[in-house]
């Protein structure tokens, strides 16, 4: 269900331009809102929910004015056959969208991001994340450490030792510690 996290804010804006003010006929406009979110192609999948549900276009209520440029008709083997290649495709085709969507996303949060490298051995310093409730939040330390770097689990965590302790964090909540050089 995590596609349906994303899509809220689309059907959030559907449902505020057809009902009114007083949100008094929200029951009748329901179908026109899910028709309008049901129809509208979506940014991450490239295509509308119906059509990747159904595999067909919607027949939008403008067809009945201006009818669109008919297919011949074929028969039902034929046409189940068709269907299923075309949900195949349609499948292929959603599934590298939100894949290629995924990483423009990361490229889009990754450009102000500098990680710095932490090789085992060096001292770190670790934001703190938690703040002491009736303290003056400015007052307060945001940084905790020195800390050594005790393994580099992968690309973004790191075991550092706290005390007797070992902490498993991520990358971004550290900082090399000045006053520690290291050779490479």
């Amino acid at each position: 269900m995590a596609w349906w996290r994303g899509s809220i804010g689309h059907w959030r804006q559907c449902w505020a331009k057809v009902v009114n003010l007083d949100q008094t006929d929200w029951d009748e406009r329901l179908p026109y809102a899910m028709l309008a979110y049901r129809s509208s192609v979506h940014a991450s999948t490239g295509l509308p929910p119906a059509e990747v549900l159904l595999g067909l276009e919607l027949r939008l209520p403008l067809d009945l004015v201006v009818p669109r440029v008919g297919k011949p008709r074929v028969a039902y083997g034929e046409f189940a056959q068709a269907h299923f290649d075309k949900l195949a495709e349609t499948r292929e085709r959603v599934g590298w969208n939100l894949k290629e969507t995924g990483r423009k996303m990361k490229v889009r949060c990754d450009v102000g991001k500098c990680v710095q490298e932490t090789p085992v051995g060096s001292f770190v310093w670790m934001r703190m994340s938690s703040r002491t409730k009736g303290l003056s939040p400015k007052l307060q330390a945001r940084w905790e450490g020195p800390f050594e770097v005790v393994e580099e689990k992968n690309d973004q965590l790191v075991k550092i030792r706290r005390g007797k302790r070992c902490l498993v964090v991520h990358r971004a909540r550290l900082k090399v510690d000045p006053g520690t050089e290291y050779d490479r």
